[in-house]
């Protein structure tokens, strides 16, 4: 009678991440053409994550690039990270500005017009000075935040950009950042993207939506 041992949580995740074997690709054409269908469109592309970014989408866009239109048109699932850094201008309002920004709207039209996307995953990471006015926000056990108090809560230039990739079955973003009184904009551009960008986005309204606020 053998003992059955299972394998530590750590071994499971390093399983699940490591590289796939693509050796079978070089087979024969055959082959190939079999396969190729089944990795891009069952796989998920996730390029690098929230603490990444600046890679991210070096990566995912170099990737999009070498891949000849008919992979392009099998990728389902996608993932990748950006940065924006939001300063003050003389003028007391808010400017962000999108790290690799050219990169960005060059993955997104490769995104929006090569691919058919189905599930896309956003990472993005808000960081620079905090703003003029910027709020004392309520921790947990007090009143409730206050978003109509903001700054400035209008939605960043840069999602535009995103906005040519649509009908979506699911669009998970994570927004992560270190400047208080933004949250407000984060959650109107969340609402915008997936209204243009989700199948009957428009519907949904803030179902799903969730605010965390920590300081570490």
């Amino acid at each position: 009678m053998g003992a059955r041992i299972r394998p530590r949580a750590q071994d499971l995740a390093a399983e699940r991440q490591r590289i796939p074997e693509l050796n079978i690709f070089l087979a024969n054409k055959q082959i190939y053409k079999e396969a190729q269908p089944i990795f891009y469109s069952v796989n998920e592309f996730q390029f690098g994550e929230i603490y990444s970014s600046v890679q991210s989408i070096a990566i995912g866009l170099a990737f999009l690039m070498d891949r000849p239109l008919e992979a392009l048109r099998k990728i389902r699932y996608i993932g990748f990270a950006i940065e924006e850094t939001v300063r003050t201008e003389d003028n007391g309002s808010p400017k962000a500005v999108l790290t690799n920004e050219n990169h960005v709207q060059r993955f997104c039209q490769i995104v929006s017009e090569d691919t058919e996307i189905r599930d896309l995953k956003l990472h993005i990471r808000t960081s620079g000075f905090h703003l003029h006015g910027a709020l004392d926000w309520a921790w947990p056990g007090s009143t409730r935040l206050d978003l109509n108090i903001e700054p400035d809560s209008s939605i960043p230039d840069w999602v535009c950009k995103f906005l040519d990739i649509n009908n979506l079955n699911s669009l998970e973003i994570d927004w992560r950042s270190d400047i208080s009184p933004v949250v407000g904009r984060s959650i109107n551009a969340i609402r915008s993207m997936r209204a243009h960008m989700v199948k009957n986005g428009q519907t949904l309204k803030d179902e799903g939506i969730r605010v965390q606020m920590r300081h570490d």
